[in-house]
């Protein structure tokens, strides 16, 4: 072509939709995937693991920038002369979709109240429904933007043979020990039903308000000397086990009334202060030692008739001493409940102390919790100070904006519960994960100092 056809041929309006248009029309008469299959045959293949976007919702920019990367490295690297397996691979299952297709049906209770409304089955169908609608915009999406994705050999998370294959991967965990089922306390969220690993929690903290509840409990066997009690938390009233107070720590008594209350020396002057009160001395100094062993008087005995079991058990209703245990807030002693508090239950477990954990799945109250029986345990709150206070154990309750996690799927608070669940032992690995991530190839320092750091 001479140039002044070249000229003759170029228009001086840019109409990208026309280029577009053309560009598509060759790119498909020409069936690349063909031409770069035949071309590099003869190349060992390189497997490329495709991270599955959720069938959820319609892909974003977010989504579109990184699906991009992805085909630029695969056509780079199939111009090296590479031998590319670039299959495509969609998540179709687990919360985010299940979440989504509740949300669809109009359904706003929690796992267990939607499965009640509805039913398990209209749910799954929901999901499939859900799977296939999103997936077309998906694909529609990627066929706009030119991806070289092989759609005919995608993997899809719901099949059968996806999931025998992830069995498989479980059972080899199993045998070598590194999964296993065990009982701890994890962060629960009470609406997807479903525990959450601590880099989830770490996504989802918000500014909430909750109770701010001081009561006393009596020393066993002097009817005048308290321990005074602090927690945003009343709720953990009702599991509650041990007191804790810190090692070398100096404690004071403080004359109120015709009582005498035990708190941290350095919380004195702010306590009496935060509760009003004005007509106070200290009686007597002592370190956290002296707390030491001393046994207390459980407040909702009659309540909450297993905790007067409980009570039968010298290591239960127990002061001990422990380097968790902050004085700098609330009254520099801290109640322990072993069934909502990790650091809490590491300490029931070392002492070898029961996990007192009447709470089920739907983290209700149960039979074992007395007159709690039936509650979510956060609408629980007021009536344990109604509790507390008839009994003549409550001091104030207010409230405290402050900084709290909640469930980046739902945005429900998070309750801290023990149960019963299969978990990896990564610490088994020793520093096998660290090792592997050295020898992954990095672009860019920052990622690879992340995951060795990790």
């Amino acid at each position: 072509m001479t140039k002044s056809e070249i000229k003759e041929s170029l228009n001086s309006e840019f109409r990208p939709k026309e280029v577009e248009a053309a560009t598509r029309k060759y790119w498909d008469e020409i069936d690349v995937k063909k031409l770069v299959t035949a071309k590099n045959a003869g190349s060992p293949p390189i497997g490329y693991v495709e991270g599955p976007p959720t069938m959820n919702g319609a892909p974003h920019i977010g989504h579109i920038r990184g699906r991009i990367m992805k085909d630029v490295w695969y056509r780079f690297s199939v111009l090296k002369g590479l031998n590319v397996v670039f299959r495509a691979g969609w998540d179709t299952q687990g919360l985010p979709v299940e979440l989504q297709a509740e949300k669809e049906l109009g359904l706003t209770g929690s796992k267990a109240e939607n499965l009640e409304i509805v039913g398990e089955e209209k749910i799954v169908e929901a999901c499939k429904g859900l799977i296939g609608k999103y997936n077309a915009l998906w694909r529609e999406s990627d066929r706009l933007l030119g991806m070289s994705m092989d759609y005919e050999k995608a993997y899809w998370t719901f099949r059968d043979e996806y999931i025998e294959r992830e069995w498989k991967y479980l059972e080899q965990a199993w045998k070598k020990g590194l999964m296993g089922e065990g009982f701890r306390v994890v962060p629960y969220c009470p609406s997807c039903q479903c525990s959450l690993s601590h880099a989830e929690v770490g996504q989802g903290y918000e500014t909430v308000s909750d109770p701010s509840l001081y009561y006393k409990v009596r020393v066993s066997g002097e009817d005048d000397r308290y321990l005074v009690l602090w927690t945003t938390m009343p709720f953990t009233v009702v599991t509650d086990e041990m007191v804790g107070v810190k090692p070398g720590e100096e404690y004071v008594e403080a004359q109120i009334g015709s009582e005498r209350w035990v708190v941290a020396a350095t919380r004195l002057e702010g306590l009496m202060k935060e509760l009003g009160i004005d007509d106070y001395r200290v009686v007597n100094r002592f370190p956290s030692e002296k707390l030491a062993g001393l046994r207390y008087e459980y407040p909702l005995s009659k309540q909450v008739p297993a905790q007067a079991e409980l009570h039968r058990n010298e290591k239960v209703h127990t002061v001990v001493a422990e380097e968790f245990v902050d004085v700098t807030t609330g009254s520099g002693l801290v109640h322990l409940s072993p069934a909502n508090g990790e650091e809490d239950f590491e300490i029931a477990k070392r002492r070898h102390a029961p996990v007192f954990n009447p709470i089920n799945d739907q983290v209700r109250f149960t039979a074992e919790a007395g007159v709690f029986q039936g509650l979510f345990v956060r609408d629980a709150d007021e009536r344990v100070a109604e509790h507390l206070d008839a009994e003549g154990s409550l001091i104030k309750l207010g409230k405290i904006r402050h900084e709290y996690p909640t469930c980046w799927r739902s945005h429900h608070k998070l309750v801290w519960t023990a149960r019963r669940e299969y978990f990896y032992w990564v610490e088994k690995l020793g520093d096998l994960a660290v090792e592997a991530a050295k020898q992954v190839e990095y672009f860019f320092e920052p990622p690879k100092n992340r995951f060795i750091e990790l």
